[in-house]
């Protein structure tokens, strides 16, 4: 099986270049064509997800089968899965980002920005990976990769208990019929002393009389079983793992029909499911009640080998956690790039703003949140700056719009439920002034800024705050082509309040500042531009 991916640059395909892992080396924003030479038609997967067939063709015994693959609004590195026929083979993918918009040092930035926020913000459901390490635990979306990368070796522990489990002696007194074959200890004479009709069976008064085999005497009886306390205690970690496994699939499994990516971490987690539950019905474990840890169990843990292996590997199996890292030996999927670009520019315009404002100013925050899968920011206000002479800000999140035809409170919509990105609010003791409606767009091409410039005319003409349409309006931007840069202008903002905010630009919030004073009724004054206290609101 030979495999060639090409990148199209205007009519032309270009081989892409195999870097020293031997990856091939592609760009975000790439249109590229695999192409499979095989004597059986072939099949391409990536992140769970079929690639797009564009046409197969045959020359002699061999077919060539074409995919296509157009990478969007995602960075990192991705597995394509190739199978033709009995035969399998992984391609691995590094796509860097997209040069016009944030670039490699930029998105490295990025990432680094989200971590020291919350070590877990930069995960999702994009096909491109990055490298981690162990850390706390994480939302559920990690599980699947560390379940990946180390269940194998849970497994393996396991296949070398079973070969060497702990066996429970245990002694006990019952009532059995007389043996035959065996001597009767002391303490059954001295039970038979004691019950003198069981002694008169066993032993008849009369040479004509013959014992009686069938009567039932107290014994001893010493039984060998591998039911040990400790086997307890892992098939009861086992099971708790089980749980863990099934509720990360089911989460999965409820988005799969969105993200491609889910399907594939569901079934990680399917399989693993399999291989436990079977290894929970084989020796030492069948049959064995699981208990919690107790006193009996914990020595004997410690002091087998196997046992101490596999309680260490399920605990942080139940427990998974990562960080980025750039050597480090796991990888999880990063979120798409346009959802990492709206968490940094919510924190950026929060952290611009605090810093901005002065410490005449009290600023309070929301930390990320994890929702189950991911962590993200709460809905709602994630930001609130309070002056001293009661002048207020707050930011919020994905705040939601009802539909006019809901008839809700103070976020209206005059038609449709709509949730854009961010939107400033500026009050006065709880009396609205203002507010300013702010949507992130991961583009920089004219036609691009022309469509995000679209969105934001219909936040301003349908939404409502307290009855008042958006007193200015603007979308976050990486950055702007040649064609764009005019709808980034002082003094476009100025005329129109209106326009795009270059993220990586300095003080790209002047424009947000200066609304803030016009709504205030503060237009003299001019809001610090360093850490010095402002003396007024």
């Amino acid at each position: 099986m030979d495999i060639l991916i090409t990148r199209r640059e205007k009519s032309v395909h270009v081989p892409l270049e195999r870097l020293p892992d031997g990856s091939w080396s592609a760009r975000e924003g790439d249109d590229l064509r695999i192409r499979v030479r095989a004597s059986t038609p072939a099949a391409v997967t990536l992140a769970g997800a079929m690639l797009t067939l564009e046409h197969v063709t045959q020359e002699g015994n061999v077919l060539e089968t074409c995919f296509r693959l157009s990478i969007e609004t995602w960075a990192g590195r991705a597995r394509l899965l190739v199978q033709a026929g009995q035969t399998e083979q992984t391609e691995a993918l590094d796509v860097s980002p997209h040069p016009g918009k944030l670039g490699v040092d930029a998105y490295r930035e990025m990432l680094a920005e989200l971590v020291a926020i919350s070590k877990d913000l930069p995960w999702g459901l994009g096909p491109g990976s990055h490298a981690a390490t162990r850390a706390d635990e994480s939302p559920m979306l990690v599980h699947a990769s560390v379940i990946d990368a180390e269940l194998p070796a849970l497994l393996q522990a396991l296949r070398r208990l079973a070969l060497d489990p702990l066996s429970w002696t245990r002694r006990e007194r019952v009532l059995e019929r007389l043996p035959a074959n065996r001597r009767v200890d002391p303490a059954s004479f001295r039970w038979l002393v004691a019950h003198p009709r069981a002694l008169g069976a066993v032993r008849p008064s009369s040479p004509t009389q013959s014992a009686d085999s069938g009567v039932f005497i107290e014994q001893r009886r010493i039984q060998s079983t591998l039911d040990h306390p400790a086997t307890r205690y892992l098939s009861y970690l086992l099971e708790r793992l089980l749980r863990t496994l099934r509720r990360s699939s089911k989460a999965f499994h409820q988005i799969s029909g969105r993200e491609p990516r889910a399907i594939e971490y569901a079934h990680v987690l399917d399989a693993a499911t399999e291989e436990i539950e079977a290894t929970l019905g084989r020796v030492p474990f069948k049959g064995v009640l699981p208990e919690p840890l107790g006193p009996g169990s914990l020595q004997a843990v410690i002091d087998h080998p196997s046992y101490a292996r596999v309680q260490r590997l399920a605990q942080r199996l139940l427990d998974p956690g990562m960080q980025l890292d750039e050597q480090g030996a796991f990888s999880s999927s990063l979120g798409y790039t346009y959802e990492l670009f709206e968490l940094l520019a919510l924190y950026r315009l929060a952290g611009g703003l605090s810093r901005e404002l002065g410490e005449a100013w009290t600023c309070t925050s929301t930390p990320p949140r994890s929702s189950g899968l991911l962590e993200r920011p709460p809905f709602g206000c994630v930001w609130r700056a309070a002056s001293v002479n009661g002048l207020v800000l707050e930011l919020h999140y994905q705040r939601t719009f009802t539909a006019w035809s809901e008839q809700g409170l103070h976020f209206q919509s005059l038609s449709g439920e709509r949730r854009p990105d961010y939107v400033l609010l500026i009050l006065r003791e709880d009396k609205p002034l203002g507010w300013i409606v702010l949507d992130a767009k991961y583009r920089s091409s004219r036609d691009a800024i022309h469509q995000g410039l679209a969105d934001l005319h219909v936040y301003r003409d349908s939404l409502r705050w307290h009855g008042q349409p958006a007193r200015a309006g603007f979308i976050l931007v990486p950055q702007t082509t040649e064609g764009a840069s005019a709808y980034a202008t002082a003094s476009y903002h100025q005329t129109h309040h209106f326009g795009a905010l270059i993220l990586q630009a300095s003080e790209w919030w002047t424009p947000i500042l200066n609304e803030i004073q016009e709504a205030s009724g503060l237009a003299h004054y001019r809001f610090p531009t360093s850490r010095t206290p402002s003396t007024t609101a």
